[in-house]
């Protein structure tokens, strides 16, 4: 019995690891923020520097240095940019699923069912699917918070630091949160139970943690030279006032826990006893209070799926495995000969229902379809603004991503995400609005009088898709629909067409033009004073 629960639990993950290289054969297109990473990549890798505009100040405009490094070097050696940003996000992501089974059998000691049943639960969770493919650093700073785990079980074992100090070291430098994981971890590392005792080999425990922290300060030096900035300009941009933003990032925690089925977490608490090593227990959780905390704190992301707490969904389905795995290792009180086949029964069955609950196959690729929609509509616009402007011409816009990329011009970014300017300038600030969105300076927009002023992506083949969705009624891809302040943003939206032309110092400058992109709609407004 035990035996073909765990084929079946293994032909199950097979069937889902089948799904997710279909996702990657069907996604074809980086979600809209990569671009972001991708335009600052390819400006490195043809000598431009760090810059989102090749001839602007350099501005810190996304969270993934390494992420980008990685990029620039393998766009400098003439691979392709989309799809090898989709690629390494996917190979990352496997190597997370590799790496959360060495964690399970090695660190934990987890065998049969729980060793499986805690891959199960992983490769099943939606948000673990979507940015599996999404040409996004997700996976490859959650393979940097595996690794770390590895490294800090094999330096409480004796076996040195340098794992733990390197590892660590790539997570800072991939995400800025990462350094808070660094910091943590070193702390942690020295304050377990024998490590005052051990004071007097700081230097040799704890040389690589010196080391890298050395070379750590140092690229901070460099950020705050080359862009001028201690955090990065995203930072400035999304942060509000604190009671709003930790508003707004308990609500992203609520959704992720409809989204993860967050009550079968409680089982995490259980299973301290089970491990041998128990600074190991007490370090992967509190790994995860460490980034629930500050994911809170900064008031969570807009995109789809928590991304932000996807690197402790494999610590927490750990400690939720090694916590099951101690209750039912209690309940022994039904002889031996019925117990085997009856926990297996139970295990299986337990396994099962859990990954039911967060694999939703058909939300997955209506996500996954809604985000290539709104991808190949910045496109076309990117590509049909490329043929009426001047590589120095500026234009103003939203998103980001895509339409910028395939612009190849000079660009403003109507919400401050890549522009120092906006996102310093607090009086701007509407706390109301979604995170990313609550700062626009259109005064400063107007005064350098970009030739083009593009305010959304109104396409019609995406507008028409996103009328149907099929959501349930959390709002899988949005977070804030949970509350109405999101509702609230979109009837008054400074940046409607209605809006711009009702405003006499912005329709003095600019002028209304409808044209078809594709087959499709399309509503711009033209530098009045250019024609």
């Amino acid at each position: 019995m035990l035996y073909l629960n765990r084929i079946l639990i293994t032909v199950l993950i097979m069937v889902i690891l089948g799904q997710l290289v279909f996702i990657f054969s069907e996604q074809r297109l980086v979600v809209d923020d990569a671009y972001v990473s991708l335009r600052y990549a390819v400006h490195l890798s043809q000598g431009h520097g760090l810059r989102y505009n090749q001839d602007e100040s350099p501005v810190e405009g996304y969270t993934n240095f390494l992420w980008v490094i990685v990029l620039a070097l393998l766009y400098f050696m003439g691979l392709p940019h989309e799809l090898t940003a989709l690629a390494l996000s996917f190979l990352f992501s496997l190597g997370c699923v590799f790496l959360t089974w060495y964690c399970a059998r090695t660190v934990f000691r987890l065998t049969g069912l729980y060793l499986w049943g805690s891959i199960l639960l992983l490769v099943s969770n939606i948000s673990f699917q979507f940015w599996s493919a999404s040409g996004m650093e997700t996976g490859f700073y959650c393979f940097f918070v595996l690794l770390a785990l590895i490294g800090y079980d094999r330096a409480v074992r004796g076996q040195g630091a340098f794992l733990l100090a390197w590892t660590l070291f790539g997570a800072a430098l991939t995400r800025p949160e990462g350094l808070g994981i660094f910091l943590f971890s070193w702390l942690f590392l020295f304050c377990h139970k024998s490590g005052w005792r051990r004071v007097r080999r700081f230097w040799s425990d704890y040389r690589a943690f010196i080391l890298v922290a050395a070379i750590y300060a140092g690229y901070t030096i460099f950020r705050v030279l080359y862009f001028g900035d201690f955090f990065p300009n995203t930072y400035y941009a999304k942060s509000a006032d604190i009671a709003v933003q930790c508003h707004r990032g308990l609500v992203y925690f609520e959704y992720f826990l409809v989204n993860s089925a967050g009550f079968i977490f409680l089982l995490a608490l259980c299973g301290r006893k089970a491990l041998a090593t128990k600074q190991t227990w007490f370090y992967t959780l509190g790994l995860i209070i460490w980034i629930t905390a500050t994911t809170i704190c900064v008031g969570g992301d807009a995109l789809y799926f928590s991304r932000f707490f996807l690197p402790m969904l494999p610590l927490l389905y750990l400690l939720h495995t090694l916590g099951l795995k101690r209750i039912l290792e209690k309940l022994d009180k039904i002889r031996y000969s019925l117990r085997a086949p009856l926990s297996s029964l139970v295990i299986t069955g337990y396994f099962l229902a859990a990954a039911g609950l967060t694999w939703h196959p058909q939300t997955l690729l209506q996500s996954i379809q809604e985000t290539n929609s709104f991808v190949l509509s910045s496109i076309d616009i990117g590509r049909w603004v490329r043929t009426v402007v001047q590589p120095d011409d500026w234009i103003a816009c939203y998103p980001a991503g895509a339409l910028p990329y395939y612009a190849q011009c000079k660009v403003i970014d109507l919400y401050g995400l890549t522009d120092q300017a906006i996102a310093h300038d607090r009086d701007q600030d509407r706390g109301d609005f979604m995170i990313g969105h609550q700062k626009m300076n259109l005064q400063y927009i107007l005064d350098r009088k970009p030739r083009l002023f593009l305010p959304q992506i109104s396409l019609l083949k995406y507008q028409q898709f996103k009328s149907n969705p099929s959501h349930d009624k959390y709002g899988l891809t949005n977070p804030f629909s949970l509350k109405s302040s999101q509702s609230k943003s979109k009837k008054g939206h400074i940046l409607s067409v209605k809006k711009l032309e009702q405003n006499p110092a912005f329709s003095s400058l600019y002028s209304l033009k409808r044209i078809r992109i594709s087959d499709s709609p399309f509503a711009y407004f033209v530098l009045t004073q250019s024609e």
